[in-house]
């Protein structure tokens, strides 16, 4: 049985309790029957019309007949269910549609650099970061091969790369990739504004890290303006929005901070993005905090630490970060055995 949300053949069957989950598999097959209708896949009976199916969670169910006539293509199209998948916040599942596009790839190929790109990504988000390496270099060492160090896919994947090693301590490795990174994206014809952006945003972070606050908002406010030009109140400028209200808290700056995190938050909000939603209020809270609203804050931390709880493993550093916020305003307002508490559960 099909499922009742009104596409033809879209093979997924209506097993999907979650309504947002359904929605989000449902739009992704359609992407991949896209992209096997370009690589000219027939959906006869003889390879099977269940293109993807839903059982509890998604199974690969690609034939190597038929289907395979035109590898690339299926690779593409798996991929682009992945990055639908990564939007969606749906990260296990993303990780598996990488993994079958990667077990299709030629060896040395772009489809396979991509597809390490894809799970460098994933294992990046849910902070896994020595497989993020593995796979980001991986990748890298295959584009360098195929395209040369000073192209733009060079740059991007260096910039990837470079966000592993900022989670990890490494700043002055990263640094030196985003920088790099930024002179290929300078000099490239007519210029990707959308990665020039990312990497100024990802230069401001790392010298933030280092206490070089005036010298990473240069590179938030840049950023900004490049992403509201070209792109208007998207997830990018909220990303800038969202690292502009973290040096102003450092400034002291806190009315000015709040500002710029509410006005992320709303940008996050329409985009329902949630585990973004949730970053917003954390950084809303803290600053309230700093503030001595105590009350408002708690009931932002709050909100934080049950977004995240929904669509991050408890373990995740993330959680652990809402559960200390949570604590110490707790012990603020003298809640003491409370804040205990959530200290445990953070630590």
């Amino acid at each position: 049985e099909l499922c009742g949300c009104g596409v033809r053949y879209c093979g997924v069957k209506c097993l999907v309790a979650d309504a947002q989950a359904h929605k989000a598999v449902c739009e992704s097959n359609q992407l991949a029957l896209q992209g096997l209708a370009e690589s000219r896949f027939r959906a006869t009976k003889k390879t099977n019309q269940a293109v993807l199916k839903w059982g509890g969670h998604v199974q690969i169910e690609l034939l190597r007949a038929d289907m395979l006539v035109v590898a690339s293509h299926v690779v593409v199209a798996l991929l682009r269910v992945a990055e639908s998948l990564y939007r969606a916040e749906a990260f296990e599942l993303a990780q598996k549609f990488a993994q079958r596009a990667l077990s299709l790839s030629a060896k040395g190929s772009l489809d396979e650099a991509m597809a390490l790109n894809s799970l460098g990504s994933v294992a990046n988000i849910t902070s896994k970061y020595d497989a993020a390496v593995a796979h980001y270099e991986a990748a890298l060492k295959i584009k360098k091969s195929l395209l040369g160090d000073k192209h733009t896919d060079v740059a991007s994947l260096s910039v990837n790369l470079s966000a592993v090693f900022q989670h990890l301590g490494q700043l002055d490795e990263a640094l030196t990739m985003c920088s790099c990174a930024l002179e290929i994206f300078n000099k490239a014809p007519g210029g990707n504004q959308k990665d020039t952006a990312a990497c100024h945003n990802r230069m401001g972070i790392i010298l933030k890290q280092q206490d070089k606050e005036d010298e990473a908002m240069e590179h938030y406010s840049t950023g900004l303006e490049i992403a509201l030009r070209t792109k208007g109140e998207t997830a990018d400028a909220a990303g800038f929005l969202v690292n502009i209200g973290n040096v102003l808290k450092n400034q002291n700056k806190l009315d000015e901070a709040t500002e710029k995190h509410v006005s992320a938050l709303r940008i996050y909000e329409r985009a329902k993005s949630d585990t973004r939603v949730g970053t917003c209020h954390y950084n809303i809270g803290e600053v309230l905090k700093a503030q001595g609203k105590l009350d408002a804050a708690l009931e932002h931390a709050r909100k934080s630490l049950a977004i995240r709880r929904s669509k991050l493993p408890h373990e995740h550093a993330d959680c652990g970060e809402s559960h200390n916020l949570i604590g110490d305003i707790l012990r603020r307002s003298g809640k003491l055995a409370e804040a205990v508490d959530e200290f445990d559960n953070a630590l």
